[in-house]
């Protein structure tokens, strides 16, 4: 059991040095194995990245002994290894589902968000509010004791107080849905769970252990690294901190002075020092990685940057090289015009450049869009790595709008939302022939939309009541048959008439023509959207029905928590 530090600046080469000393390791002893734990999002990056290093260094093109893992990753693999399969994860969609029905049941009790809490956001906020109580381990008696120690009457009192009824009535519906069989917990308690079962994993116990990628840990994650410094063979963290800053001991840094550069790093070591020292674990001496073989070695200006930014220094970079440019530009779309030229400059300048080698890198979404265009225009292959939101997908709208219309008793905004989805067996000939009959006669509500249409009006054209009364007969029958389904039902009952809605009314087939369409037309981005939008929403439904299925609610407040569903899931170009 032991704890080393492995220490440089960014780009100074800390990664390289641990995949090397690990592969060379593996090399002479085909026993050793290592767990290689980085963020969720460099899985992928690591594990390309090793397997190039091997074929750097001993020509081979595969890798054995190493498992690159997130710290979630690494929870399901012990939970795999020990036959734990009772446990349910509640994802992001599920919260935010169980988030919407326990603000809509508990309004009137909320002092400042009760006027608040249907806000475009409100539930993303509360839900991302939820997630750091839940990754910090602060509980209920522990919001409680920092809402009391508010003594004024203050708006922050009071904002604490309805984060702690959300916070406590969210916690109080998952554990009533943990039965025998299952036990449903959130994704920041899966760390949480994982503790426990570490002392009993022989693969934790038989691996060395690296973590990579991090500039800070959470307390909850602290806590998994102290198992694993208590089970694993050694455990090596690698942390970004200039080479000439590194004066530690075996107790971590002094004084740290909350304005400096690289406080979180120096904090971080400290905490993690004070563990192994806590747990008596050996603290090997750090490593400190010099910059000679770091990634910028061979770019003076990143380098540059990276030893004198934030540093507030009167140093000025001199060189005449060219690796760093910066241009203005007067709009979004000048600028993706721009970002388009210099790609095909790229290109025609290089040899060896491959449009594979070229990564456009932004925050803007219109900017996203405008290059997109552009780069079609010049047939530049490309690919956008954004997600989209099906909200306004006219399969979805669809299902939003005739929930709308039998909500609002048929008005007359609701009823032409929906047939102008366009998602039913009406032409556009059909709906303005209803549009225009509905408009002269005043045509509003059930009771007008259950009569048969026979009044004629003063303008009206040959057949024209007979063509609005069989249009009309189409329209309303598949409503008609939902509206008496969902009167008086659970969740699970509204979501299964909405289910049988869509079956009776082909919706599927409807949005998979437009899916054929898109493969017709090679519109690869928006037949990745539509490929993905019915799978979603499938299991969007299946998630209602699971986790508020016997719940009783009004078709308003079904609205509300399936619209917040819809705005959760995101779909991407597959």
């Amino acid at each position: 059991m032991s704890l080393r530090m492995v220490l440089g600046a960014a780009g100074a080469g800390k990664t390289y040095f641990l995949c090397s000393e690990m592969l060379h390791q593996i090399r002479k002893d085909n026993g050793k194995n290592f767990i290689y734990i980085v963020p969720e999002q460099f899985t992928l990056e690591t594990q390309k990245k090793m397997v190039n290093m091997q074929k750097e260094l001993f020509s081979l093109s595969g890798i054995m002994n190493v498992d690159i893992v997130s710290f979630n990753r690494l929870s399901f693999r012990v939970f795999e290894e020990l036959g734990v399969d009772s446990l349910s994860i509640l994802d992001d969609t599920g919260k935010t589902l169980i988030l919407r029905k326990i603000i809509e049941e508990n309004k009137d009790r909320l002092l400042v968000y009760k006027n608040k809490s249907s806000m475009l956001g409100f539930i993303d906020e509360m839900k991302s509010a939820i997630s750091e109580l839940y990754q910090y381990g602060i509980d209920i008696d522990s919001l409680s004791d920092i809402i009391d120690k508010i003594n004024e009457k203050t708006m922050m009192k009071a904002k604490l107080s309805d984060i702690r009824l959300i916070y406590d009535k969210f916690r109080e519906y998952v554990s009533d849905m943990t039965d025998s069989d299952t036990k449903y917990i959130t994704k920041e308690e899966v760390l949480n769970e994982l503790c426990d079962y570490i002392d009993d994993s022989e693969w934790i116990k038989n691996s060395d252990i690296i973590l990579d990628g991090y500039t800070g840990f959470t307390p909850i994650q602290q806590k998994v690294i102290e198992k694993l410094m208590l089970n694993a063979k050694s455990v090596s963290v690698a942390i970004t901190i200039r080479s000439n800053e590194v004066n530690i001991t075996n107790v971590g840094f002094a004084n740290i002075k909350e304005q400096e550069l690289f406080a979180m790093s120096k904090d971080t070591i400290n905490k993690l020092y004070a563990i192994a020292n806590e747990n008596r674990v050996i603290i090997e001496n750090p490593v400190v990685i010099e910059k000679s073989n770091g990634r910028h070695k061979s770019n003076k200006e990143l380098s540059f940057l990276e030893e004198n930014v934030f540093m507030y220094n009167d140093k000025v970079y001199e060189d005449d090289s060219q690796n760093v440019k910066i241009y203005r530009t007067s709009t979004s779309v000048a600028e993706a015009k721009n970002v388009t030229n210099l790609i095909q400059k790229l290109l025609r300048d290089n040899e060896g450049l491959r449009y594979r080698d070229i990564a456009v890198i932004t925050g803007d979404d219109e900017l996203a869009m405008n290059l997109s265009r552009f780069m079609k225009a010049e047939k530049i292959p490309h690919f956008v790595d954004n997600k989209k939101s099906i909200i306004r997908n006219p399969f979805v709208d669809a299902i939003r709008a005739v929930l709308e219309v039998i909500d609002t008793d048929f008005k007359y905004e609701s009823v032409f939302k929906y047939l102008r989805c366009y998602m039913n067996d009406l032409c556009v000939e059909d709906i303005d022939v209803l549009e225009n009959y509905c408009l002269a006669l005043g045509i509003r509500g059930y009771k007008s939309y259950s009569k048969p249409f026979t009044k004629e009006y003063k303008s009206v054209i040959d057949n024209e009541k007979e063509e609005a009364e069989r249009i009309r007969q189409l329209f309303v029958t598949p409503i008609f048959h939902l509206r008496e389904k969902i009167v008086d039902k659970d969740v699970k009952g509204i979501t299964t008439a909405l289910y049988e809605f869509i079956v009776e009314t082909k919706l599927k087939e409807k949005l998979y023509e437009y899916v054929n369409f898109f493969e017709e037309t090679n519109n690869n981005e928006l037949l990745g959207e539509y490929r993905q939008v019915y799978k979603k929403v499938m299991e969007l439904f299946d998630k209602l029905v699971l986790l508020l299925g016997d719940e009783k609610i009004s078709l308003s407040e079904y609205r509300k928590i399936l619209d917040a569903g819809f705005n959760e899931i995101k779909v991407g170009v597959i």
